[in-house]
């Protein structure tokens, strides 16, 4: 957790020790999309979309970076037309020195995030990952410190995002033992003198990086690090992968399909849209936000009897149902706010910056959806 003030950067760092954006689609847009990444934040308004509205009530809230689930930027800008919503939008951000970090397909499948909200609030148990995942990149950071600084470097690759494993931060192994050097002409030592050699009693430190925060990491040591010139190794590891962009779980009691729709309608405050005979008993039910329902073969395979997702094109309609998936379609919004919310939670734990969430069906800052 960060203490006091902190800036974009280290806000960003924050949402990717959550999410690494190695996790994120390749077609995605992900990462500070406007503002200076070195201003300092006086809150975070976190929402699903950028809209003038939002950006109105970040103002009140006195909020000066939002958290977007959908990147405002998605293809080349080749003009800035103030006819346009879109440009319109990013105007406001600029004039009122707002900056936007889009925060997107990493969420949906990261730990905690979109999917797994939505599978917390139908109250499914004995989660499985499903469908599609990613190839993530990550790196073993190896480095070596005089005993009694290894805390504060560690925080201080923590904070940069390093050591994390699966829901757990600060993951790190020390080795302690001994080191020898001899500074050159020229050198400004932390401990003894040019020309002499010099053995220091010192802590080997190991801590995992994923590919996206390796540049941060790397500033992180050679700034946090008594010594002038640190020692390091970046050692690649195999690629894994991260987590699927869908889960399948188990309702504890048999539903029909009639009753997890009206339980859908009542959770998220929705209509949902049915598709599937509604007096099966239901108790496998796979779950991704927004419009997911591409990877219907995989919730087939898992043995998910119905999906709950966002929306749907007719022909995936057409496809999944004909298979025998039935299909409860929340809306867009409905089935991602609820990860809206988690995160606006989490970063509530995880920084001390005020953070509010925006719901456009109350068009207010820090409110209950």
């Amino acid at each position: 957790m960060l203490a006091g003030m902190a800036t974009v950067r280290e806000l960003h760092a924050i949402l990717d020790n959550l999410a690494p954006p190695s996790s994120a689609t390749s077609w995605d847009r992900v990462g500070l999309q406007v503002g200076d990444p070195h201003a300092l934040v006086t809150g975070v308004m976190v929402t699903l979309d950028v809209t003038l509205n939002c950006i109105e009530a970040a103002k009140t809230a006195g909020a000066n970076l939002i958290v977007a689930h959908h990147p405002p930027i998605w293809d080349p800008i080749s003009r800035l037309d103030l006819r346009s919503i879109q440009a319109r939008v990013l105007a406001a951000c600029l004039r009122d020195d707002i900056a936007v970090i889009g925060f997107h397909t990493q969420w949906d499948a990261a730990s905690g995030g979109v999917t797994d909200a939505l599978a917390h609030a139908l109250g499914l148990i004995d989660l499985e990952d499903c469908g599609e995942a990613r190839e993530t990149i990550q790196w073993k950071l190896v480095t070596f410190v005089p005993a009694g600084h290894e805390e504060s470097l560690i925080d201080a690759l923590s904070n940069a995002g390093a050591g994390v494993i699966g829901n757990y931060r600060r993951c790190a192994f020390l080795i302690p033992g001994e080191g020898t050097f001899m500074p050159g002409d020229g050198a400004q030592p932390t401990i003894g003198q040019p020309g002499e050699k010099e053995k220091v009693q010192e802590v080997r430190i190991e801590m995992t990086v994923p590919e996206g925060r390796r540049i941060a990491v790397q500033q992180a040591l050679t700034s946090a690090h008594p010594y002038e010139t640190p020692a390091m190794d970046w050692i690649a590891l195999r690629d894994q992968l991260g987590p699927s962009y869908g889960r399948v779980g188990t309702l504890p009691h048999a539903h029909s399909l009639a009753q997890l729709a009206s339980a859908c309608a009542d959770q998220f405050d929705c209509r949902p849209s049915v598709f599937g005979s509604e007096d099966v008993a239901i108790n496998r039910v796979g779950v991704a936000g927004g419009a997911s329902t591409s990877l219907w073969p995989s919730f087939v395979a898992a043995g998910a009897q119905v999906l709950v997702t966002g929306e749907a094109r007719h022909d995936e309609i057409v496809s999944a149902t004909e298979s025998g998936l039935a299909l409860v379609l929340l809306g867009h919004h409905a089935s991602e706010q609820p990860g809206m919310k988690a995160l606006h939670e989490r970063l509530q734990k995880l920084s001390p910056i005020p953070c509010h969430l925006y719901s456009p069906r109350n068009g207010m800052a820090g409110k209950a959806w």
